[in-house]
């Protein structure tokens, strides 16, 4: 199922929709504009709920609704993010107050002698192709509307924005963002009710006390419907989501696993994130650990030398008691005496091999390594005559290895 939401995210950043749509990525947290845009509409919601029913609730109660809202919802996320930090939550409470005293006192009048027919707050739209036939290609659409007005002889479908900075009325013709109105249009035509009706689209920029609003053109549609087909066919042949970095990162949950970003950048425009400041801290203290293993394993094994070439000095295999902390270890070195056969870039070792196959034994001895020699050997599965033929190509090499071992305490 698409929507305008999902239609935008792909377009902005592949690597997001992936997260979001295909990996099913959650995070309880959002941002602070979203948080409080959302509290703005919620209580622009209950106003109108009310003036259909021929109430008009006044400002201060408006206000009050909006700060009920405000404060059930903050327990909802675990996080609300705040980019700019020069502004605080108080900073944009105050500012939601501000769009809904705009707005209430610019639509004062209409509020107050509404000419609408009926109106909708919060309608939802499914529909299962929100393309026409013509376009081959079946897209199963859904869709909120803020408001929607009926009139007898048009529809206006209304959208309150409280970002900070107004688009030109070029980007609302051109930019993406301002497509979804028209596109409402399409879904609208599939109700018998407002089928031969205008339909009109207004912004309501209530930051700023600015309203623009326009009647959707056929070819404004067909404009909306092309995109969604380009959209939904790339997205279908699409195998990489390669992220697209903006702006809007900042405002990004999935900035903590994005690829285009290093710890260094994450921890620097997150320092107080726990999940952005934990993982880079572990890894670190991974990569030193390491390192250290590496040291002590250096150590170890010129210890280890020194004491196997100590050990030469005696007969025999030579025992050592150490106590640790907790338990007395046994440190024995094992002394063996093994033949060596010539490697591959002695001239021995062809006569070797020309011999052996002369004796009929090549497949027999074809995996040619001391080892499997000196196995055949302590096992006694070699003649006298084979034994007596490996001694004149073989040397005999010590070799010595530290075993160590716990001493089991004496039973009293």
């Amino acid at each position: 199922m698409w929507s305008f939401s999902k239609l935008g995210t792909f377009e902005r950043c592949k690597r997001r929709f992936k997260f979001i749509y295909i990996d099913k990525i959650r995070y309880d947290s959002t941002s602070v504009e979203a948080f409080m845009g959302t509290m703005v509409h919620e209580a622009l919601e209950i106003l109108y709920q009310k003036v259909e029913i021929g109430k008009l609730i006044t400002l201060k109660q408006l206000e009050d609704e909006y700060e009920k809202k405000w404060k059930e919802s903050l327990e909802q996320f675990d996080e609300i993010k705040i980019v700019k930090k020069e502004l605080t939550m108080d900073d944009y409470y105050s500012i939601g107050i501000k769009c809904l005293q705009n707005y209430y006192e610019e639509n004062l009048d209409s509020l107050l002698n509404p000419k609408f027919k009926f109106m909708f707050t919060e309608r939802k739209f499914r529909t299962n192709n929100i393309l026409p036939s013509s376009f081959r290609l079946k897209v199963p659409f859904r869709g909120t509307i803020d408001r929607m007005d009926v009139y007898e002889d048009r529809v206006e479908i209304h959208d309150y924005k409280t970002s900070s900075n107004p688009p030109t009325e070029l980007e609302i013709d051109t930019k993406f963002d301002y497509k979804q109105l028209p596109l409402y249009k399409r879904l609208l035509l599939l109700d018998y009710r407002f089928k031969d009706k205008e339909i009109r689209v207004v912004w309501h920029f209530l930051r700023h006390k600015l309203k623009y609003e326009k009647v959707v053109k056929d070819e404004e549609l067909e404009v909306a419907l092309d995109t969604i087909d380009r959209i939904v066919r790339e997205e279908r042949k699409e195998q990489e989501y390669r992220p697209k970095k903006s702006m809007l990162c900042n405002w990004c949950d999935y900035i903590k696993i994005c690829p285009l970003y290093s710890n260094e950048e994450l921890v620097k425009k997150n320092p107080y994130d726990p999940d952005v400041v934990e993982g880079p801290k572990l890894a670190q203290e991974y990569v030193e650990l390491r390192n250290k293993e590496k040291e002590i394993q250096n150590e170890i094994s010129d210890v280890k030398d020194k004491l196997v070439e100590y050990s030469k000095k005696f007969s025999g295999e030579p025992v050592y008691t150490v106590q640790t902390e907790d338990k007395r270890k046994q440190i024995t070195i094992k002394s063996t005496v093994e033949k060596k056969i010539p490697t591959s870039t002695d001239p021995l070792r062809e006569d070797l091999e020309k011999k052996l196959k002369e004796k009929g034994v090549w497949e027999e001895f074809s995996m040619l390594n001391s080892r499997s020699i000196n196995s055949k050997i302590n096992k006694e599965k070699l003649s006298d005559d084979m034994q007596e033929f490996f001694d004149m190509y073989t040397e005999e090499e010590e070799t010595r290895e530290i075993r160590q071992s716990n001493v089991k305490k004496d039973k009293k």
